[in-house]
C-alpha cells in the first residue's frame, strides 16, 4: 500500500530524472511538463537530465538529490540505468514511473504507472492504412497500472464492510 512521509504528504513535488532524449523525447517530456505544472504547479515538478546514459553515478546521485528534498515520487527515463535508479527510489521506499516497466520487472511493489509501447493498436492502424498512401505514425502507447495502483483502485471501488 503507499504510505506516507511522515509529514503526512506522499510526496507533494515529482522528481523527473531523464537521459539521452532526442527531439521527439524532449518534446514528449515538455509537453509532459507543460501538463503537470498546469495542473499541480511547476514549483513541484523537479528535473534533472543526465548527460550520459552511462553514468550511474551521477543517475543514483540525482536520486538521492531529491530524496533529500522530500521527493518520494519518480518519473525515471535513463535507458540503462533505470535499474539503478529504481533501486535507490525502492530501497528508499519511494515510488516510480517508468517506460517499458515490463522488460525488467524490478519492485512492483513500487511501481506507480509503466508507459508501455502498445504494438497491438499498432498493428491496427497499420492494417486500416495497409491501402492508403504510407503515411509515418508514432507507436501508440498505453499506461499500464502497477499493481499498487491496481490494489488501491479495487480497494476504493469495495463496498464497506458492514
Amino acid at each position: 500500500m503507499l504510505t506516507e512521509a511522515p509529514d503526512g504528504r506522499l510526496g507533494a513535488e515529482l522528481g523527473m530524472i531523464l537521459t539521452g532524449l532526442n527531439r521527439n523525447e524532449r518534446e514528449l517530456a515538455a509537453a509532459f511538463e507543460q501538463g503537470f505544472s498546469s495542473s499541480v504547479g511547476s514549483e513541484r515538478l523537479v528535473r534533472e537530465e543526465i548527460g550520459s546514459t552511462v553514468d550511474k553515478v551521477r543517475a543514483v546521485h540525482a536520486v538521492e538529490s531529491m530524496q533529500s528534498r522530500g521527493i518520494r515520487v519518480f518519473l525515471v527515463h535513463v535507458y540503462g540505468l533505470n535499474a539503478a535508479c529504481l533501486e535507490k527510489i525502492a530501497d528508499a521506499d519511494g515510488y516510480f514511473i517508468v517506460e517499458g516497466y515490463s522488460a525488467f520487472s524490478f519492485s512492483p511493489d513500487h511501481l506507480l504507472l509503466s508507459i508501455e509501447d502498445d504494438y497491438a493498436a499498432a498493428l491496427a492502424r497499420l492494417l486500416q492504412n495497409m491501402d492508403g498512401p504510407g503515411v509515418p505514425f508514432s507507436l501508440p502507447g498505453k499506461l499500464v497500472p502497477g499493481p499498487l495502483v491496481r490494489q488501491e483502485t479495487s480497494s476504493a471501488e469495495e463496498p464497506a464492510a458492514r
